[in-house]
């Protein structure tokens, strides 16, 4: 990939991160995974398990972006440091 790949993917993945509808989205499963967890039973720690793994998934695709976001902005300083 170029630079000038990386630079765009990450303003995409800005724009992602950025999104309102995106964010709200990521809220709200956020939000309804841990009512979800709370009112588990004692005995459903498989269940809780479960729970707790798609809330670290849903995070996991926010944290790519954001190194997508990184790589863009180290490309983009690259780029600065061979023209300058």
């Amino acid at each position: 990939m170029t630079p000038q790949q990386a630079i765009e993917r990450a303003r995409y993945a800005q724009g992602v991160l950025d999104d309102d509808l995106f964010k709200e989205a990521v809220a709200k499963a956020h939000e309804r995974l841990l009512q979800d967890w709370a009112s588990t039973r004692p005995e459903e720690t498989v269940r809780r398990e479960t729970l707790w793994a798609e809330r670290a998934g849903i995070e996991r695709i926010a944290a790519y972006l954001r190194s997508v976001v990184a790589d863009g902005a180290m490309a983009a300083s690259v780029i600065a440091n061979k023209q300058g």
